[in-house]
């Protein structure tokens, strides 16, 4: 195995990004689409935030003094953050 991840293709027609796509010098701004499609956001935070190892900060900075817990999102997947670890915020029965 690779290690390399393989997730299905982005929402975007194909002929859309072909412009940034270029040789440097040539390549131009990404289409406005790739800024501000819910559709293209989404796959985004399922298949690149949520998809790989995401780091939400560090630990002081996330659980204040006195806080022991503390839910956070990485990408579109709730996470529960406390002094010993993070973990997938769901509900084991029926998020299973």
């Amino acid at each position: 195995m690779s290690g390399r991840r393989s997730w299905p293709p982005a929402p975007m027609p194909e002929a859309e990004p072909a412009g940034a796509l270029m040789p440097f010098g040539e390549a131009t701004m990404p289409p406005a689409a790739a800024y501000t499609a819910p559709e293209l956001l989404a796959w985004e935070r399922r298949h690149l935030f949520a998809g790989t190892w995401t780091c939400p900060g560090r630990a002081g900075e996330l659980l204040p003094v006195g806080v022991t817990r503390r839910s956070v999102v990485a990408g579109d997947v709730p996470v529960l953050l406390t002094p010993e670890g993070a973990l997938a915020d769901t509900c084991r029965h029926r998020g299973h």
